[in-house]
């Protein structure tokens, strides 16, 4: 039997932009490297691995570590804007997102992250998501919340907030 997702909805004043998430494949590989370029600052930042040329993303792709990491893009029409990363450890899996400086606040990580939970769970193995957010990134928090996700912990440092959703809470 499987499981029925449901998925938080945008209310009847908001529609979701038309984002599509995607496994990453080769016919990505050069428009990723160039969005992975423009963001470098902010992705090093966060301490995010930016690959320095296409072989390094064929590599990403052929050979994911950990084994059962799914890389995704986000897709805006044609354009790439962003990335999320669903990273297995067990019955859990890390969730890890980004979208480009040119495309923020306009609902695209949003509905990334809602396409991206629905994936995670629709594996059988995977019964809670964590994702960790700086704590002055309040954009990012609300993605999480307006997704369903609920902050239950804070880094030893506080500088950083962990947000949860559980299979149960979709």
């Amino acid at each position: 039997m499987t499981d029925i997702i449901k998925t938080p909805d945008f209310g009847e004043d908001q529609t979701a932009p038309h984002v599509v998430v995607k496994r990453l494949d080769y016919d990505d590989a050069t428009k990723y490297l160039e969005l992975i370029q423009a963001n470098r600052d902010d992705l090093e930042a966060e301490s995010i691995y930016v690959p320095e040329e296409v072989e390094d993303i064929v590599h990403k792709i052929e050979f994911p570590v950990p084994e059962g990491r799914i890389d995704l893009v986000v897709k805006a029409g044609e354009d790439l804007v962003g990335e999320v990363d669903i990273i297995p450890h067990g019955s859990r899996a890390e969730l890890i997102y980004w979208i480009d400086r040119n495309h923020r606040g306009l609902g695209y990580a949003k509905e990334a992250v809602r396409q991206a939970a629905a994936l995670a769970f629709s594996n059988q193995n995977i019964n809670e998501l964590r994702a960790w957010v700086q704590r002055e990134n309040i954009l990012s928090q609300k993605t999480l919340t307006a997704n369903g996700f609920v902050h239950e912990d804070t880094s030893s440092q506080g500088e950083s907030l962990g947000f949860t959703l559980r299979r149960s809470d979709t």
